[in-house]
């Protein structure tokens, strides 16, 4: 999963900062790139598009969440970007869409329904971008030299941070993430009221039926699985790669270990690998060889005019609501 977005930098010259994030699997933000470019046009989306493929992923199935901006929708149409079926699928960020949708029809009730419609997977929406944009709000106005540093210097703190505090679980002797033993602690609990029936003598098909708990309210539904395939009727268990209550009962009543269906993925050992790519000191910039390339110089055609940036993205009651709680202090933690 990779969300993209866009925002404004407010310094004497006009421009735009492009951003990638993504989540580890402790839930924790996962900034990916960064681009400064003219503005959001096609060209710009193009080329960040482009060089995501080229030098962050080129994994397949890839969820791209974005707004409807139109040079998004332009860019990623392009097949040539590599962000078309099978190597990605992309979708839009459901709080845009419920908000046009409200700007257009007034009626919370129904906003909230469709909100509720495309509630699946745990990511349905840009959060993660506009929290790093937060986190960068007071370095936007800088100069691009001195943006580009301290965006640099901002990543390396909490890179090292993160990275450090996974290691720290492995010397421990944790083998999976927190968030990850968090939630099947719960669906442990919750399995404990399921009625789990057997339908083969290898221990790898069942159907369990949910009974009354104070987890999730309901009972009488019921569910196949097969261990072997790692494969539930609730979906639960596909999507997420660890083991559902579902998976959880049969384990219990067959004695089996439910941790051996948590995907590798969860592992301390990928968090750590997600937070050990090498960082390196600036400096001091009296000591950088000079540049041999030709000189760039400033084009007086982009100082920023006065007033409010145009911006061709649809805007709706969230910016409304955005620019009237803009938060007091220049420091955000880079935290959900």
């Amino acid at each position: 999963m990779i969300q993209i977005d866009g925002t404004f930098l407010y310094g004497k010259y006009s421009g735009t900062l492009l951003i990638a994030t993504t989540q580890d699997r402790n839930s924790n933000v996962l900034p990916l790139a960064f681009a400064i470019v003219e503005g959001e046009t096609l060209g710009d989306w193009t080329w960040f598009l482009r060089l995501m493929r080229v030098h962050v992923t080129r994994k397949q199935g890839i969820c791209l969440i974005s707004d409807r901006h139109a040079r998004i929708l332009s860019a990623v149409g392009n097949p040539s970007n590599g962000w078309q079926p099978p190597n990605a699928y992309h979708v839009y960020c459901i709080r845009h869409v419920a908000s046009n949708f409200n700007t257009r029809f007034h009626n919370t009730q129904q906003k909230n329904e469709l909100i509720n419609m495309g509630r699946r997977y745990d990511h349905k929406t840009t959060n993660l971008s506009e929290a790093v944009n937060k986190v960068f709000r007071g370095a936007r106005n800088l100069p691009i030299t001195a943006l580009v540093k301290c965006t640099y210097c901002r990543l390396v703190e909490y890179f090292v941070q993160r990275g450090s505090a996974a290691a720290a679980q492995q010397v421990v002797d944790d083998i999976y993430c927190n968030k990850v033993m968090e939630a099947m602690t719960k669906n442990a609990t919750i399995a404990q009221s399921h009625i789990v029936r057997t339908y083969s003598i290898d221990r790898s098909r069942f159907e369990v039926e949910e009974g009354f708990n104070q987890q999730n309210h309901r009972s009488g539904y019921t569910w196949r699985l097969n261990l072997d395939e790692r494969t539930c009727e609730c979906g639960r268990f596909q999507a997420f790669k660890y083991p559902c209550s579902h998976v959880i009962a049969p384990c219990a009543n067959q004695s089996l270990d439910y941790l051996q269906y948590v995907d590798p993925v969860y592992t301390i050992q990928n968090i750590v690998d997600a937070y050990s790519g090498q960082w390196y000191p600036i400096g001091n910039d009296l000591n950088m060889p000079p540049r041999a390339g030709p000189r760039i110089t400033r084009d007086p055609a982009k100082i920023r005019k006065k007033g409010r940036p145009w911006s061709t993205r649809i805007r709706n009651e969230m910016d409304l609501r955005e620019t009237q709680s803009q938060p007091s202090r220049r420091s955000v933690s880079l935290q959900r």
